[in-house]
């Protein structure tokens, strides 16, 4: 199985779990442009099913779902 299509299916398995808690370090790695774009709309759809959503990334296009951001420097908030 590709990279990719690895990456596609951990999140596809977190996400058909259906927490109401849904954890991602940086899902967006090993993905491709349509790939991170679904990944986005997923992530909405959950914010918009009343679903807490922790994200930890460095990509803005990600941080734009955010209600909240806190920037993590050498392990200082």
């Amino acid at each position: 199985m590709s990279t990719i299509l690895g990456a596609i299916q951990s999140i596809a398995s977190a996400i058909y779990m259906d927490p109401s808690i849904l954890i991602l370090d940086t899902p967006e790695i090993y993905l491709d442009k349509a790939s991170k774009a679904s990944l986005l709309e997923l992530i909405l759809k959950a914010k918009t099913e009343g679903k807490i959503v922790l994200l930890a990334t460095d990509v803005d296009y990600l941080m734009t779902a955010s209600v909240e951001v806190i920037k993590l420097d050498r392990g200082v908030v």
